[in-house]
């Protein structure tokens, strides 16, 4: 079937697949998004990371979960290997990031992208879309702390700068006419009685 809005004239495709043996499957055309997740912008994030973050969202985003839980654990080797910590397998590159947060359960946390995209890669076993967003929160958050809170920061830090540089160039142009120049005289007008 096909719909067509009629406000904004977009056309909508839709099919209904039906089997004897299974449920009736809808699909529409163009495919609906209230689903995906919206990619987060990092201003300090190393190019490289930054196209796996891409990568990852959008596999998340098309229903990718195989392909997503390999990126998510892809995307935290290359945040350890960005943050130089290089030596050992990825067990020991997590453990080396306790230096970047201020309790150790974050980090015991971050082993669970290990498990899982180790079952990914070897067993075929994928997390559930639930569990792939709740995981790319997660590693949204890591990204900002190890990259953009130390950039937001430093932000704030200058803002103080440029508000007393606003008020201050606020402050003259309010008196253009500096002191030092004399005032002109007035001659007295006359009046109509004059």
């Amino acid at each position: 079937m096909l719909y067509t809005c009629a406000g904004c004239e977009a056309a909508t495709l839709i099919i209904r697949s039906e089997c004897s043996e299974t449920e009736p499957q809808i699909e529409y055309w163009p495919l609906r998004n209230y689903h995906d997740r919206e990619a987060k912008r990092f201003h300090k994030l190393p190019e490289h990371l930054e196209q796996m973050y891409s990568e990852t969202t959008d596999a998340i985003n098309s229903g990718s979960l195989l392909l997503s839980t390999i990126g998510l654990r892809t995307l935290l080797e290359g945040v350890c290997n960005d943050k130089g910590l290089k030596k050992g397998n990825l067990k020991e590159k997590i453990e080396g990031l306790r230096k970047f947060f201020p309790t150790g359960n974050i980090v015991k946390y971050l082993h669970g992208f290990r498990f899982s995209g180790n079952e990914a890669a070897h067993q075929m076993e994928p997390m559930a879309r639930q569990q792939a967003n709740h995981a790319m929160d997660v590693m949204e958050d890591v990204l900002n702390v190890l990259y953009d809170l130390d950039y937001k920061a430093s932000r704030l830090k200058n803002a103080k700068k440029r508000v007393r540089k606003a008020k201050k160039l606020t402050t003259t142009k309010a008196n253009p006419i500096p002191n030092s120049v004399s005032k002109i005289q007035k001659e007295p007008v006359a009046g109509p009685d004059s």
